[in-house]
């Protein structure tokens, strides 16, 4: 009797063994891999974009937890009577901190009469980000719609 028990229990450990030595070598299965997130682009956010005398003003807000690097923007202001305004000016930001805003504006004088098309762009190496609104200029005043 006792040898049958021992005889069981040598045998249940056998098992035992053979089946957790198993598990790592026998039956495994590569699972799925779990859909990453991507972070979001590392490029300022374009809150505003507002007029003033003779220049157009973009006001940006870097809200992400990293501060942001080579920044370049664009500002296109086309229109006006006869079409006679087509401005375009680059602006290049070295680096914007976490939590920062910051408000840039064409360097070129505007001044026309009429209704404006204003086109912003601001990118990075990652990615670009764009937004346009509509004005009236009058002499050396600009009004933005919003």
């Amino acid at each position: 009797m006792i040898k049958t028990k021992i005889l069981v229990f040598l045998l249940i450990t056998l098992l035992c063994s053979v089946t957790m030595h198993g598990c790592s070598t026998i039956g495994t299965e590569t699972l799925p891999s779990l859909p990453t997130e991507t972070p979001p682009p590392l490029i300022p956010e374009i809150n505003k974009i507002y007029g003033g005398i003779s220049k157009v003003r973009v006001e940006l807000e870097n809200w992400h937890s990293m501060d942001i690097y080579d920044i370049k923007c664009s500002i296109n202001v086309s229109g006006g009577m006869f079409g006679m305004i087509n401005i375009h000016d680059e602006i290049t930001i070295p680096v914007m901190k976490k939590d920062e805003i910051l408000t840039i504006e064409t360097e070129t004088k505007i001044f026309g009469l009429g209704v404006i098309d204003i086109d912003v762009k601001v990118s990075n190496n990652e990615s670009c980000d764009s937004e346009g609104d509509d004005g009236t200029i009058f002499l050396i005043f600009l009004c933005v719609w919003q």
